[in-house]
């Protein structure tokens, strides 16, 4: 046996050992996020809390300077691979609106109700998946609601971590 080889195979062996180390999976987009838009000359506040496994999002309106209301949200299960997310949205909830546009108490509906497909419409489906690219603390999240594969201005937000 040639031992001459000895030390190039324990150099690549040691090589391999931290080459294979455990790297950090670590899932950047959990945590509380928010964004601010403008659609159709109304403004709406997003509040989105993002977990390994679960989601939580509030949608608000502005109504003064400083009040939002609430007008739809979504509570789910969350799974990822990469850069995708996909969110399965289990309950949903919708403000009810009077015949001349005053906005009411939030409803909560699960999807054993009739009112849960209705609702699920306004995101795109029971499933959603997304894209999402996290640098520090902005994150751009691409929904593709209308599932063209393709993104649409009102499908791509902007968000900023809430500290």
């Amino acid at each position: 046996m040639n031992f001459k080889y000895i030390p190039i195979v324990i150099i690549t062996f040691i090589i391999g050992l931290f080459a294979c180390e455990e790297k950090d999976d670590s899932a950047s987009f959990v945590g509380t996020w928010t964004s601010t838009r403008v659609e159709d000359g109304k403004t709406l506040k997003d509040n989105l809390t993002l977990t390994e496994g679960s989601f939580d999002e509030l949608i608000k309106f502005k109504l003064l300077p400083t009040i939002f209301i609430d007008v739809l949200g979504a509570k789910g299960s969350l799974a990822y691979t990469g850069s995708t997310l996909i969110l399965t949205i289990e309950t949903v909830g919708i403000a009810e609106v009077d015949d001349i546009g005053n906005f009411g108490q939030m409803n909560w509906y699960t999807i054993e109700s009739e009112e849960f497909s209705t609702a699920v419409d306004q995101f795109g489906g029971k499933t959603v998946n997304c894209e999402y690219e996290v640098n520090g603390d902005k994150m751009t999240l691409k929904k593709d609601i209308d599932e063209d594969k393709k993104y649409s201005e009102d499908e791509i937000n902007e968000y900023t971590r809430v500290k």
